[in-house]
């Protein structure tokens, strides 16, 4: 006995497969998009952990050599990565000539926003006024971390 038409599978039509793929390219987007934000907020705890790095650096060059430190904020511009650079005010020579501490070049989509362009520690490695560090991803002004150096 041969089987009715009712009763025959008929298989996967044209429009449900592009039903399918338009579903799997929304679910997509969303998950690009979400590791792409994950992966630059990830890039940016990074960077902050770096300028954490440096600052301790600076303090303890600065009671080491029982002399001041002071930490150089700088503005890369628009085509230019930011920057933080370090120098003794007290020596004709920079800590970077000395070998001592390492400039630091900040990731190109990352900015570096602060209330104070240096910060200065003194010979004990104390700050006079606690200064306040916002990096910024330039591609998500909602991506930020702030770091309060005391």
């Amino acid at each position: 006995m041969a089987p009715s038409p009712k009763s025959r599978d008929r298989g996967i039509s044209v429009l449900e497969i592009l039903i399918a793929l338009a579903v799997l390219a929304v679910i997509f987007s969303f998950a690009s998009a979400s590791f792409s934000h994950a992966a630059k907020s990830k890039e940016l705890m990074v960077a902050a952990e770096e300028v954490q790095f440096s600052v301790q650096g600076a303090r303890s060059m600065a009671r080491e050599l029982e002399t001041d430190v002071v930490m150089h904020l700088n503005s890369g511009g628009l085509h230019a990565p930011d920057s933080i650079t370090f120098s003794f005010p007290s020596r004709k020579s920079s800590l970077k000539s000395d070998g001592l501490l390492q400039d630091f070049v900040l990731p190109s989509d990352i900015r570096l926003a602060s209330n104070n362009a240096n910060i200065h520690f003194d010979h004990r490695g104390l700050l006079e006024t606690p200064v306040e560090l916002v990096l910024i991803s330039a591609l998500n002004d909602s991506l930020k971390e702030n770091l309060l150096i005391q």
